[in-house]
């Protein structure tokens, strides 16, 4: 509509072309044109991108990423740091809070200790890995049949609405929270973010790429809200089969809490430009 039948953007799951942790790879060739994908994948290819969204005991409102991205320098920085590759960041696009759900009950921060559980690589999974946790890092399409199999005990993955549609409430009878000031325990805001190839971004007439920038600045909002209003329904749902809520303590929280600092040090002093993104967001 924006662009009147000039710009068509065909999208595509992953798996369709490559896997989803070759899009970053196939973008950068232009295999890809563009992809919609968690900044969280990245930290191996990027440094910077641990800090491109939630990392443990960050800012943890939606309101806060944003500002940060708008106005106080977070975009130039994930600009930079995806220039690199060949690629132009477009923007943030606010996701929903992830959930743990597992088979076994996690009712305090001991109970972590020994479970093998799916997180998303880098920081977070080293946080619960000092907790003892034993990580597992795999793709979305493979976490339930990990889970149903026995392979892991539990797995973060996104939120009420989309893990419902995914089955996670016929093979995990628990869902693990934190407390209502924490309520999303190592992923309360889960950044995704849209980045173009910048030789096909140049094939695009220079008003449809702005027309493009100003479609992007929008779909966080879209895709924002519109999530949760789906959580709102989905989660009667849960109940309805007999899936048990367990929300952790604030004590539980101060330990995990405990190993943060270092962690960010340690995964900021991996590249200047994720010292930047640091330190901007410390200050």
């Amino acid at each position: 509509m924006l662009t009147e039948g000039k710009l068509t953007v065909e999208g595509l799951p992953a798996g369709a072309i490559v896997g989803t942790f070759g899009m970053f790879d196939a973008v950068k060739s232009g295999v890809l044109d563009a992809y919609h994908s968690f900044d969280v994948y990245w930290p191996g290819k990027i440094p910077a991108a641990t800090f491109l969204s939630f990392y443990p005991f960050a800012m943890d409102r939606p309101d806060q990423w944003q500002t940060w991205y708008d106005v106080l320098g977070g975009k130039e920085i994930a600009r930079q740091a995806y220039g690199a590759h060949n690629m132009m960041y477009l923007d943030p696009i606010q996701h929903d809070d992830n959930l743990i759900h597992s088979k076994v009950p996690i009712r305090s921060f001991e109970d972590f200790k020994g479970k093998n559980i799916r997180f998303p690589g880098g920081i977070i999974a080293d946080i619960y890995s000092a907790a003892g946790v034993s990580t597992v890092l795999l793709p979305g399409g493979e976490v339930n049949p990990a889970m149903e199999k026995g392979v892991i005990d539990a797995s973060d993955f996104v939120g009420w609405a989309v893990n419902y549609n995914l089955g996670f409430a016929e093979i995990a009878k628990y869902i693990i929270m934190g407390p209502p000031s924490k309520p999303g325990l190592h992923q309360p805001v889960d950044l995704m973010s849209i980045e173009i190839n910048m030789n096909s971004r140049k094939k695009i007439l220079k008003h449809l790429q702005d027309l493009l920038e100003a479609a992007v600045t929008w779909h966080p909002w879209d895709h924002y809200t519109g999530i949760q209003k789906a959580d709102l329904e989905a989660i009667p749902k849960y109940k309805a089969k007999g899936v048990e809520i367990i929300r952790l303590k604030e004590s539980d929280i101060e330990k995990f809490q405990k190993f943060a600092p270092e962690l960010w040090v340690k995964w900021a002093q991996k590249d200047p430009l994720a010292m930047k993104a640091f330190k901007s967001q410390w200050e």
